[in-house]
């Protein structure tokens, strides 16, 4: 298992590389249109935002549905251009993911069967970029391992992997599973929060109190009434209490330091949905913690060249409110900490019969410590005896951003479940997908147990 949080590098330049080599696949005059298209979608949206007293969040721009990959293409584009232009929790994600592509362009770009990797990627039909990015990831990460890499030609109603790699006269194969940002049963408890969040929120602005509210729920979310949630903060604030607690949840009440806040508005504007936000209301910025605002601003102000959009900031807040939640309840633990042993085993599937391979696999660590430590348990239960023909080795790839008032880092931790312990080092130099060149990494920990040993100092 290898580990990395802290990584001092560069990402501008090979990110753009990268965005340069979509751009020459889509076309010069495509990418202007779907440009275009998705500036005037999130025109459209942002012209809603106005000064009234209902919060701003709701009626600001959200990654869209469709055409995902140009969102990200535009994420890029506008990086270090238009400097006001950014959406930082979603372009945070992508950033690092392009830059440790187009760090091997030059490698990557002589890669036989690369062209239908990146028609599929930005395919308008398939918008499922994370799927593309992931194998073109992998790719590299051989690439820098000093692989010779060939992507395997799909064969109707045959199992292809997605890969052939070489080195050292010894060739393998490889199969890349890309999951999802977060398990269906998250989907489902956090569309819950957000149904319980659009009334407690307006409940909690006519409190008139800039404040926040700290929520440990016992139960699933599916369970409470959301009437009954909005219901106890009223009482709390009629009876001018800060605590709450029953079988189903426990509420504290968090003054915001209004002074603070005033005192960093009379200097500066603020993005909406930003780090900065959430270091001003909460007192700091945590991206373990599920988090969400609702803001009435005292002016607004949108920054930047005619045109520019994704460049809505603040002037002042008349009053704010915001809340952090996590829900402890077993049957949540044990959904979202969920393992993916069937999910390697379908990719084990694709390995040519005789035939030597790896799997690799990706997925974002979005659901806390404390559920990564389960799911890290579960892993290992399950992989103790797993076995498939051929398969040498499945490296499970955890990755985590935390946004930060002046940029952001990344970690990433690989979990790797292999036939000797000495396969990992047999195969990498460079363990990590999202490590360039010299990374520096560290093994027999994880970026979750370093996140909470800073948390308890």
């Amino acid at each position: 298992m290898s580990s990395a949080k802290e990584l001092d590098v560069d990402f501008l330049l090979p990110a753009k590389r990268f965005l340069s080599w979509l751009i020459d696949v889509i076309g010069q005059e495509g990418w202007r249109a779907r440009r275009d298209s998705l500036v005037s979608d999130i025109r459209a949206v942002e012209s809603g935002v106005l000064i009234d007293r209902l919060p701003v969040e709701p009626r600001l721009f959200v990654r869209p549905k469709e055409g995902v990959i140009n969102w990200y293409m535009y994420l890029v584009d506008v990086l270090g251009v238009e400097v006001f232009s950014d959406d930082p929790f979603e372009s945070h994600r992508i950033y690092p993911v392009f830059a440790a592509i187009g760090e091997q362009f030059d490698k990557l770009v002589k890669v036989e069967g690369i062209e239908r990797v990146l028609e599929r990627l930005v395919s308008l039909r398939e918008n499922h970029p994370d799927n593309e990015l992931f194998e073109l990831l992998v790719a590299a990460h051989y690439l820098r391992n000093g692989y010779e890499v060939a992507f395997v030609k799909e064969d109707a109603g045959v199992k292809t992997p997605d890969m052939r790699v070489c080195r050292g006269g010894v060739e393998f194969f490889v199969e890349c599973k890309r999951l999802g940002r977060i398990t269906k049963y998250s989907e489902e408890e956090n569309g819950a929060w957000n149904s319980i969040w659009s009334k407690l929120s307006l409940v909690a602005l006519g409190y008139g109190v800039s404040h926040w509210l700290d929520f440990t729920f016992r139960v699933p979310l599916s369970s409470l009434d959301e009437d009954y949630v909005v219901e106890v903060c009223r009482a709390i604030y009629v009876e001018d209490k800060d605590f709450f607690e029953d079988e189903s949840l426990v509420v504290k009440v968090v003054k915001v330091d209004v002074e603070r806040l005033n005192r960093h508005f009379s200097l500066n504007r603020v993005r909406v949905n930003s780090p900065q936000i959430h270091e001003l209301i909460f007192s700091g910025i945590d991206s373990n913690e599920k988090r969400s605002t609702a803001i009435v601003p005292t002016g607004i102000s949108r920054l930047g060249s005619v045109g520019t959009v994704l460049n809505i900031f603040i002037d002042g807040v008349a009053t704010c409110v915001g809340a952090q939640w996590r829900c402890i309840a077993p049957e949540s633990l044990e959904k979202r900490s969920r393992h993916f042993k069937s999910v390697i085993g379908r990719a084990s599937e694709q390995i040519p019969a005789g035939r030597i391979g790896v799997v690799h696999a990706f997925y974002e660590t979005a659901e806390g410590a404390d559920v990564e430590i389960r799911r890290r348990e579960k892993l290992i239960e399950a992989f103790s005896g797993f076995t498939a023909s051929g398969l040498i080795a499945t490296f499970i790839h955890g990755v985590h951003v935390y946004p930060g008032v002046e940029g952001f880092e990344w970690a990433e931790t690989v979990q790797h479940f292999t036939i000797d312990p000495s396969v990992p080092d047999v195969l990498f130099n460079h363990h990590l997908l999202l490590g360039f060149v010299g990374d520096k990494s560290t093994k027999d920990d994880t970026h979750w147990e370093q996140d909470l040993r800073l948390k308890s100092e």
